[in-house]
C-alpha cells in the first residue's frame, strides 16, 4: 500500500463503467444515490472521476509487448560441415575426370528469385552458369578447383568422394571447430573465413543485411525472402583418349526455411542447429549445449539442375560430344550456430539497423534517475536480452495492473480526500479550498473491478535474481492538464509530448512515493500521470519499461480554506474578510482588536443569516474570518519606522558596536582603557550624536554618541548597522546574510511594502473596517473605508 495519510472512514473508492474509471464517495453522505461521477448533481462541477487507459489503446497497445523482436546476430554463423558425393551412373567405374570443381554459394531467397528475372533457372540451360560466373560470384563461400594432369576417378581426389570441408580446402579427416569454414554475424555483417583462388571475399552482397527483414522472415511474415539457399555447383572433365571433353556442371539448391533458425536464437539452450541432405531426405537438427538433439520435420528435397558447359566443345579422339555430368550430391551438411555474442550494445544500427522499428535504445541508465532517458510508450520491448541471459521471459508474463489514484489535502494531520464533492455546508469544505498543497500517491490493483485484497502488496512483478528485479513508476506530465475547454490532453498528443521532449524531462518516482503540488486558485484540476511497470537489464544497472498506463485525475479545489483571497489582494480594493492563506505561518505587527469593527461586523453578518444557495463562498469566507485567532492585537498609537527579521540573535550593543568586551584568553569582561563601559540605555552617558539643529544635522557632542553608519562621520569612526536604511549598505557581512526582511514603512505604497532584504517578502498595512451583507440578493462586500496607518515626516528614527 502507498503511504499517504488519510482519515479512513472519510471516503470510499467505487469503480463504474468503463471498468477502467474510479469515484470517491463520502460514505456519510445523506443520499448516495446522488453521489454519480462527481459526487455531485451540481452542473458546475465536472465529473471527479479518476480513469485510466484501457487494455488495447493509446498508451497501451497490445502488439507493444508481443513477442517478436529477433536482433541478436553477434557470433551468429553459418559453417559448412561436410560433402558426399558420388560419380554419375552413366560413368563406368574406371572413368576418371580432370578439372575437379566444389563451388559453394550462400544467397537468400529474395536475392535468388531476382536472379533469374523471379522465375526458376531452367534446368538444362546456361542461365545458371552465366550467373554464377557473373553476379552470383559475390556468394561464393567456398571454393576448391583441382585439374589433375593425371585424371582421378574421385571427387577432389577423395576416396570415397566425401570430405569436410576446411578454410584451405577440404580434408578426408574432421578438422578442428575452428578450422571449418564460416560466415559470421549474419545477416547484418556477414564476414567469411574460407581460402579460395581468384575470387573476391564473401561480404553479404546478395544477403538482405536488413534486420526488419530478417525478424519478419524468422516469424514467417516475410514471403519474398523466407529461406537461406545454398548453391552448391559441382564439375569435371571427362578424360579421353588424346584429349579432355568438357562435362555440364550439375548444381543442387539446398533451401533452409528462416522459420526454422528462429529456435536457435530464443531459445538460450540451442547451440546450433544442423541442416543436412542424406539418405535421400533432409532434416533439420537441434542440438543443446549438452549434445542432446531435437529432430525437426524434414526440410523439402534439394532440386538440381544441370548447364550446357559440356556442349561447348567435342575433344577426344572420338569428337562424341559427350556432356553428362560427372558428379552428384549424396550428402551435404551445413550448420546454423546461435548468437554467441550478446549485449545491450549489440544493438544493430545504421543503414540495416532497427532503431526506427523498435525505436531503440529501449533502455535506461539508472545512474540518471529520476531523469530516466529513453523511456516511453510508443517503444518495442527487447525480450531477447532478458531470454539470451537464460532468463525464460515473454509477453504472457507482463502483467496486467490498474493505478488506483488518491489525490488529497493534509490539514493537522488528517487528509480530506479532493475527488470527494463538499458542499458548503460541509465540515471539510473550509479545508478543502485554494491555496493548497495537494498531494498524490497510488495503489495498484491486480484487477479493475474490485478492490481491498486485490491491491498489489508486493512491486516486484516478475523476479530473475536474488536482487529487485521489477517493479512500478510513474511521473507526472501535466499537473493541470485540462485545455480551455476542461478536457484532457489525449494520449496521442502526450506520446508525443514524451517523444518529442524525451523521457528525462519529467521527474521518475518509485510508485510508493508521495508527491505534493501547491494549487494557489480554485477551481477543478486534471492531473495526468504516466504509470509503467519495469524490468531490470540481467547484466547493467539498466531499466526497460513494459506495459503503460495513462492516468487522468479529476480533482477540485473549493474556495472553503482560510485563504479564500489571494493574499496579495490587502494591497488592493478587493477583498471583503481578511484572507489568510498560511495558517500559522504569517508574522504580525500589532493586529486586529476582538473589539473591533471588523469582528463585530463579521459576527453580525454570519449571524444574521442574509444568505441564499449561491452564497455559500460568502459563508465560508465568514467562516474563515471567525475562526481566524491569528490576527494578532491592536497595540494602540505607535511609531514604527523599520522592522527587521534576523535568522541569529544579536544583543542591541552589538547592534550598536558597544558590546563589553571579554578577554581572548581567561573569557572575563574587559573595561574600556579611560572609562567603564555604559550599557545603551544609560542615558546619563549617551547623549550625544546627531540632533536635528537649526534645519540640519549636528554634532551635539561627538565623544558621547552611538557609533553611526559608514559615511555619516569622520573617516576613523566605527560604523553599526543602526540608522542605516538598507542592511545591504551594512559593512557587516554576517548582518547582511542573516537578515531575511527588511521593511521600511516610509516606503509603503498602496498599502503594502516591499522587502528592501532581497528575499522577496512582502509587508501589507491593515486596518479596521466593517463588512455587511444587506441581503440575499446582494454580495458580501466591505461597509466602510479602512483606517490604514499614515506615513508621517515627524519625529523619524532614521
Amino acid at each position: 500500500m502507498a503511504d499517504w495519510t488519510r482519515a479512513e472512514d472519510n471516503y470510499l473508492i467505487r469503480y463504474i463503467n468503463p471498468d477502467y474509471s474510479q469515484i470517491v464517495i463520502n460514505p456519510n453522505a445523506p443520499d448516495a444515490t446522488d453521489q454519480q461521477p462527481g459526487l455531485t448533481t451540481d452542473s458546475d462541477f465536472p465529473n471527479l472521476v479518476t480513469n485510466v487507459t484501457e487494455e488495447g489503446i493509446e498508451p497501451d497497445k497490445l502488439e507493444r509487448r508481443e513477442t517478436k523482436w529477433l536482433w541478436p546476430y553477434k557470433g551468429m554463423k553459418v559453417q559448412l560441415r561436410y560433402l558426399d558425393g558420388g560419380k554419375t551412373s552413366e560413368w563406368g567405374g574406371n572413368d576418371k575426370f580432370h578439372d575437379h570443381l566444389v563451388a559453394i554459394y550462400f544467397i537468400d531467397s529474395e536475392n535468388f528469385n531476382s536472379a533469374n528475372g523471379g522465375v526458376d533457372f531452367p534446368s538444362h540451360d546456361n542461365a545458371i552458369r552465366t550467373w554464377v560466373d557473373g553476379d552470383g560470384a559475390a556468394a561464393l563461400i567456398w571454393y576448391e578447383y583441382k585439374d589433375f594432369n593425371t585424371s582421378s576417378g574421385n571427387l577432389l581426389g577423395h576416396g570415397n568422394h566425401d570430405f569436410y570441408f576446411t578454410k584451405t580446402g577440404s580434408s578426408n579427416t574432421e578438422p578442428a571447430e575452428n578450422d571449418y569454414p564460416t560466415v559470421t554475424d549474419i545477416p547484418f555483417n556477414p564476414t567469411v573465413t574460407s581460402f579460395y583462388e581468384n575470387q573476391e571475399p564473401y561480404n553479404g552482397t546478395l544477403l538482405n543485411k536488413s534486420m526488419l527483414n530478417w525478424h519478419n522472415a524468422l516469424h514467417g511474415q516475410q514471403s519474398d525472402n523466407s529461406h537461406l539457399i545454398f548453391v552448391i555447383r559441382l564439375g569435371g572433365d571427362l578424360d579421353e583418349t588424346g584429349g579432355e571433353d568438357a562435362l555440364n556442371r550439375r548444381y543442387y539448391f539446398m533451401k533452409l526455411p528462416k522459420t526454422a533458425i528462429k529456435k536457435v536464437v530464443t531459445d538460450p539452450d540451442i547451440e546450433y542447429l544442423e541442416y543436412g541432405w542424406g539418405s535421400g531426405e533432409t532434416k533439420i537438427k537441434y542440438v543443446d549445449y549438452e549434445g542432446n538433439e531435437e529432430i525437426s520435420n524434414p526440410a523439402s528435397i534439394p532440386s538440381s539442375i544441370r548447364d550446357k558447359y559440356g556442349h561447348s566443345d567435342n575433344d577426344g579422339m572420338f569428337e562424341d560430344e559427350e556432356t553428362t555430368p560427372a558428379w552428384y550430391l549424396q550428402d551435404f551438411i551445413v550448420r546454423i550456430y546461435a548468437p554467441t555474442e550478446y549485449d545491450r550494445d549489440d544493438f544493430p544500427t545504421g543503414q540495416y539497423g532497427l532503431e526506427g522499428s523498435m525505436d531503440w535504445p529501449v533502455w535506461s541508465d539508472l545512474s540518471a534517475e529520476p531523469n530516466l532517458q529513453h523511456l516511453h510508450p510508443g517503444k518495442e520491448i527487447d525480450y531477447m536480452s532478458l531470454t539470451n541471459n537464460d532468463i525464460s521471459f515473454d509477453h504472457n508474463d507482463i502483467n496486467d495492473f490498474r493505478p488506483i489514484s488518491h489525490v488529497w489535502v493534509d490539514i493537522d494531520n488528517i487528509g480530506y480526500n479532493l475527488q470527494s464533492f463538499y458542499d458548503f455546508t460541509d465540515p471539510g469544505y473550509m479545508y478543502t479550498g485554494a491555496p493548497n498543497v495537494v498531494k498524490l500517491a497510488f495503489d495498484l490493483s491486480e484487477q479493475h473491478t474490485v478492490i481491498g485484497d486485490a491491491y498489489i502488496s508486493d512491486y516486484q512483478w516478475f523476479n530473475y535474481s536474488d536482487d529487485i528485479d521489477s517493479g512500478y513508476k510513474f511521473f507526472v506530465m501535466n499537473w493541470d492538464g485540462a485545455d480551455e475547454d476542461g478536457n484532457a490532453t489525449t494520449d496521442t498528443d502526450l506520446i508525443d509530448e514524451i517523444i518529442s521532449g524525451g523521457s528525462a524531462a519529467y521527474t521518475h518516482h518509485d510508485i510508493s512515493e508521495t508527491l505534493s503540488h501547491a494549487y494557489s486558485e480554485m477551481g477543478t484540476y486534471i492531473i495526468q500521470v504516466m504509470v509503467y511497470s519495469w524490468i531490470k537489464h540481467p547484466d547493467e544497472e539498466f531499466i526497460m519499461a513494459c506495459r503503460w498506463k495513462r492516468v487522468n485525475i479529476w480533482f477540485n479545489l473549493n474556495e472553503g480554506s482560510l485563504s479564500v483571497i489571494d493574499f496579495q489582494d490587502l494591497g488592493s480594493t478587493q477583498f471583503t474578510t481578511i484572507p489568510w492563506p498560511t495558517p500559522g505561518a504569517i508574522p504580525i505587527i500589532g493586529g486586529i482588536s476582538q473589539d473591533s469593527k471588523y469582528y463585530k461586523s463579521v459576527d453580525a453578518v454570519y449571524e444574521g443569516g442574509e444568505f441564499g444557495l449561491s452564497d455559500h463562498a460568502d459563508v465560508n469566507r465568514l467562516k474563515s474570518a471567525r475562526w481566524n485567532d491569528e490576527l494578532g492585537d491592536h497595540l494602540g498609537q505607535i511609531d514604527l519606522e523599520q522592522i527587521r527579521v534576523f535568522t541569529a540573535p544579536y544583543d542591541m550593543h552589538e547592534l550598536l558596536m558597544i558590546n563589553q568586551e571579554r578577554d581572548d584568553n581567561t573569557g572575563e569582561l574587559l573595561t574600556y582603557t579611560y572609562e567603564e563601559w555604559h550599557p545603551y540605555w544609560d542615558d546619563t552617558y549617551w547623549y550625544g550624536g546627531y540632533q536635528f539643529i537649526d534645519g540640519y544635522w549636528q554634532y551635539v557632542d561627538s565623544t558621547k554618541r552611538f557609533p553611526r553608519p559608514t559615511g555619516e562621520e569622520d573617516e576613523f569612526d566605527d560604523s553599526s548597522c543602526i540608522g542605516i536604511q538598507y542592511i545591504t549598505n551594512s559593512p557587516e557581512r554576517s548582518l547582511r546574510d542573516t537578515c531575511v526582511m527588511e521593511l521600511n514603512t516610509g516606503e509603503l505604497t498602496r498599502g503594502a511594502i516591499f522587502d528592501s532584504s532581497g528575499i522577496g517578502n512582502i509587508g501589507f498595512a491593515l486596518g479596521d473596517y466593517t463588512v455587511d451583507k444587506k441581503s440575499k440578493t446582494i454580495k458580501l462586500s466591505r461597509d466602510s473605508a479602512i483606517d490604514m496607518p499614515e506615513i508621517s515626516t515627524k519625529d523619524k528614527a532614521i
